[in-house]
């Protein structure tokens, strides 16, 4: 179950990183009442497993000590992707896509010529959160064409 997906901000990656507000919290540990919780969070091709805090501060959910352990191990920067899930065995593990290795094309449908040159180029990349921006007819995510109805 995926519990988040953000985009690191420089916050993230000098202090903590802030969950963001649609983060699914009924698949994180209980509080219990406390402000702090311990997670157990896989990372990397190794499996490497951390003791990550989380804690929880004016009902905003932060992860602190351990986080950059994870951050500096996956060699990660602001403008990169990370995700955390929870895996059907009740462990938790994260993962992380570059920013920079993102590329992400959006057009106006009169554009055409535009997508069938890109096109091609677009299995290079990984994949990258869909374009949401209604002006565009056509998004171009690596690995993933979106046709989206503007008619509306």
């Amino acid at each position: 179950m995926e519990i988040f997906i953000k985009k690191l901000t420089s916050v993230d990656m000098e202090r903590q990183l802030e969950l963001p507000n649609d983060t699914r919290r009924e698949a994180l540990p209980p509080f219990n009442g406390s402000r702090d919780i311990v997670i157990p969070i896989k990372f990397g091709h190794d499996g490497v497993e951390v003791d990550v805090h989380c804690s929880c501060r004016a009902g905003r959910l932060a992860l602190t000590k351990g986080w950059d352990e994870i951050a500096r191990n996956l060699n990660l920067n602001a403008g990169d992707f990370v995700a955390l899930r929870r895996e059907d065995n009740g462990r938790y593990k994260m993962t992380a896509r570059s920013g920079r290795a993102c590329l992400l094309l959006c057009f106006p449908s009169s554009s055409y010529f535009v997508f069938f040159f890109v096109l091609h180029i677009v299995f290079l990349f990984t994949v990258c959160p869909p374009c949401d921006n209604p002006e565009y007819d056509y998004c171009l995510t690596p690995a993933r064409l979106v046709a989206q109805d503007v008619s509306k």
